[in-house]
């Protein structure tokens, strides 16, 4: 059994085998996605250690504070992937990945270690079963078959976030969060935006490059008004494109009544397009239709988007008595 292993660093980073099987000896997207994504990584505690060899015999893990899962816990490590395939099988080499990352954890005084798991067992999670050899236990759930496994060294356990166990957003069409992390995953977003785009299918494909909401599982719409809270900075000129895309009308009438209130007081500027007559009627404003050829300031009221509203809701205002 070859017990060399390496911890990937910023330093070897650009020249270690990612221990993912994909096989390809052109660059590959996704792995360079991934090689990124740990970059950006590493410097907030996240390991990643592996065979010193081209095989997939790796184990990835994080401290749960910065680690992007909707998991709310104090001082855990957050167990990513174990992973180890092929002929290594049945060499102790998960065993002995494990061990490090528990001695590790002890070593830094953590609370413990946690993961994802499932009442029946999935092909992309670590296995569970092993896990449980160790002590891992379940420590929450979720109503569709997801559970939380711990191993504790102090009594206290991780819980999934509020809005894992709600299971709903606000955008209805088909809409996926997801991080480039897995080299699967950049293979995997361009399949399904082609399935989607071939059969006319709507789909929102949302990329989280912010921890918190990676963290919070913020709907697409949600994070349009939570990044007006975080990131908007004072005295700048912001263009926004459709921001009321996936909001609900109640959400566009909030999201104009915060622009207006950074124009006010935070002497920001605002350029929108927009067809949402909830926000049209809500900014203020000078609106200008870029449907006409004349470049010219025009009545809210009086855009045909808005008319076709106003007519569709005369010819149906007898359901609203």
């Amino acid at each position: 059994m070859n017990t060399d292993f390496v911890n990937l660093t910023t330093e070897n980073l650009v020249n270690e085998h990612l221990c993912c099987i994909i096989r390809s000896k052109k660059p590959h997207q996704g792995i360079d996605a991934k090689r990124q994504w740990l970059s950006d990584r590493l410097k907030d505690g996240h390991v990643f250690r592996k065979l010193n060899a081209r095989a997939t015999v790796f184990i990835e893990y994080a401290p749960l504070e910065t680690a992007w899962v909707p998991i709310i816990g104090d001082n855990y490590y957050y167990l990513y992937c174990l992973w180890v395939s092929g002929s290594h099988k049945g060499k102790g080499y998960g065993k002995s990945l494990m061990e490090y990352c528990l001695a590790d954890a002890k070593e830094r005084g953590k609370s413990g270690i946690c993961m994802l798991g499932a009442k029946k067992q999935k092909s992309w999670l670590s296995d569970q079963s092993f896990a449980k050899r160790f002590g891992f236990e379940v420590v929450d759930t979720t109503d569709n078959g997801y559970e939380l496994l711990a191993l504790s060294f102090d009594g206290t356990t991780p819980k999934f976030a509020q809005n894992v166990k709600n299971q709903v957003i606000e955008n209805k069409e088909l809409t996926i969060y997801y991080d480039m992390q897995c080299p699967y995953v950049y293979q995997n977003i361009e399949m399904i935006k082609q399935y989607c785009e071939m059969n006319d299918v709507p789909v929102s494909l949302i990329q989280m490059e912010i921890l918190k909401f990676a963290q919070e599982k913020y709907s697409n719409g949600e994070t349009t008004l939570q990044m007006l809270d975080d990131y908007i900075e004072t005295d700048a000129l912001y263009l926004l494109d459709e921001p009321e895309v996936s909001l609900s009308p109640a959400n566009q009438t909030l999201l104009a009544e915060k622009i207006n209130e950074m124009s006010r007081f935070l002497g920001c500027q605002f350029i929108i397009s927009t067809h949402s007559p909830f926000m049209l009627a809500t900014l203020y404003a000078k609106i200008y239709n870029l449907d006409s050829r004349e470049l010219e300031v025009v009545n809210w009221a009086d855009l045909e988007n808005v008319r076709y509203f106003y007519d569709f809701f005369q010819r149906h205002k007898n359901k609203f008595k």
